[in-house]
């Protein structure tokens, strides 16, 4: 918001925020006004503490899946689209027991699932005669 106020847009060629060189854009940006240097200068530090935070929590997750005992179910739940590490370590920890379903089929085809784990089915329609599935992230808040 700071830099869309002052009418800056990062070029349309970033595809996250995330990317080198979006980070290298933003460590590129002066500003003539000091009070607005400060203000960029500490909302930068802030973006790089939080990166620097999450990267820590992720490795953190990653060595504790290692010598966890259903390593392999998340390691499975991988294998499907759509599904990350963390989303993987997640299911596992919200459903516990998987023998309740009845069977791995059901789990992917019933809706309550997807939505449960917020993953949702949806057809996108490339033209008329092609359709394509997919499984999608939905988006949380």
């Amino acid at each position: 918001m700071f830099l869309l106020r002052l009418g800056l847009r990062p070029p349309d060629v970033f595809k996250t925020t995330k990317s080198i060189k979006c980070r290298a854009w933003l460590n590129s940006l002066k500003f003539e006004q000091n009070e607005n240097q400060i203000v960029f200068d500490s909302l930068l530090s802030h973006l790089r503490e939080s990166t620097d935070r999450l990267s820590l929590i992720d490795g953190s997750i990653i060595k504790c899946v290692e010598s966890y005992a259903n390593k392999a179910l998340i390691d499975a739940l991988q294998s499907l689209r759509g599904i990350s590490l963390l989303t993987g370590v997640t299911i596992v920890l919200e459903i516990e027991d998987f023998t309740r379903f009845k069977s791995a089929q059901y789990l992917i085809k019933d809706a309550w699932f997807m939505k449960y784990v917020g993953l949702f089915q949806k057809n996108i329609h490339l033209d008329k005669s092609q359709k394509e599935d997919q499984l999608q992230k939905q988006e949380t808040l």
